[in-house]
């Protein structure tokens, strides 16, 4: 549960936040007039937020393709697959800032999903 603070709370004493967010790994969410306004998190916080936002998109796009579309399990991990394949490729500028970042990204949805597939294998077999 994150510790509520103001934001005068919060400038106050600023070097205290961050280093308890960083090396006490607390996390607070920062209120203006009652209201929140920001969460101060560890970095290591936010890769496990970001990786889960990642890993519910992937879930939303998979549910979306299975209930609107009609396709089964298999059939879905491929055309995400070759989604997200396209994705890269028209991504692949070298002008592109995050260019590595989503090169790193599909080769772990592509290992998934080869993983996703061996399991469907051997649950089948």
């Amino acid at each position: 549960m994150p510790k509520t603070i103001t934001s005068t709370e919060a400038r106050k004493s600023w070097s205290d936040v961050l280093n308890r967010a960083k090396f006490a790994s607390q996390r607070f969410l920062v209120e203006r007039n009652t209201q929140p306004v920001a969460a101060i998190v560890s970095p290591a916080d936010l890769e496990e937020l970001e990786q889960a936002s990642d890993q519910s998109s992937a879930e939303q796009a998979l549910r979306i393709l299975v209930e609107e579309e009609g396709l089964d399990p298999e059939i879905r991990i491929d055309h995400v697959a070759t989604a997200l394949c396209e994705q890269v490729i028209e991504a692949l500028d070298p002008d592109v800032p995050a260019r590595e970042e989503i090169l790193r990204r599909t080769v772990e949805l592509i290992r998934e999903k080869e993983n996703l597939n061996d399991h469907a294998t051997a649950g089948t077999a």
